[in-house]
């Protein structure tokens, strides 16, 4: 194979099922993809949008590396990435996914929002196999409701 033949450009690319994970299908939308089948490596560039189940990963760039079956084994999203999934949504300056690893780690101006509470951190990771989140560096706020369910809206310490 000559040296130019390793490399796909692929201009406007369409949100389709390109994987499967866990069961679920993936599906991958972007304005440009490069592959560079040498490498092992693809670069989705422009409005880039990974759909999987009820999680949806939107950014401007995501860089990943794969296996030979093809399985991806490490990919990187930066610009203004957000990862919306059962009305939580996270942002950061990028995500890297560590498949060895099962681990998702945020970085730069992290922020997790949900129902009116958020947090911000450092960074944050997340074990893809417990779900379990851990942040570092936060602060944030949590609403806590005026009246307490089954009470009037005081709470008073009225003596007998």
């Amino acid at each position: 194979m000559g040296a130019g033949i390793g490399l796909l450009c692929v201009p406007g690319v369409r949100a389709q099922s390109v994987a499967v994970y866990d069961g679920e299908a993936v599906s991958v939308r972007a304005e440009q993809l490069d592959v560079d089948l040498h490498k092992g490596a693809a670069v989705l560039t422009g409005n880039v949008a990974i759909e999987r189940g009820d999680l949806l990963v939107t950014c401007a760039r995501v860089e990943a590396k794969y296996d030979q079956v093809p399985n991806v084994t490490w990919a990187l999203a930066t610009g203004n990435v957000r990862a919306r999934v059962r009305g939580v949504v996270a942002q950061a300056q990028q995500a890297e996914l560590l498949m060895g690893q099962r681990r998702l780690e945020l970085r730069g101006g992290v922020r997790v929002s949900r129902a009116g509470a958020w947090m911000t951190a450092r960074e944050a990771s997340i074990d893809l196999e417990t779900r379990r989140v851990r942040l570092e560096q936060v602060q944030g706020a949590i609403p806590i409701p005026s009246a307490l369910p089954g009470r009037s809206g005081s709470v008073s310490s009225a003596t007998p």
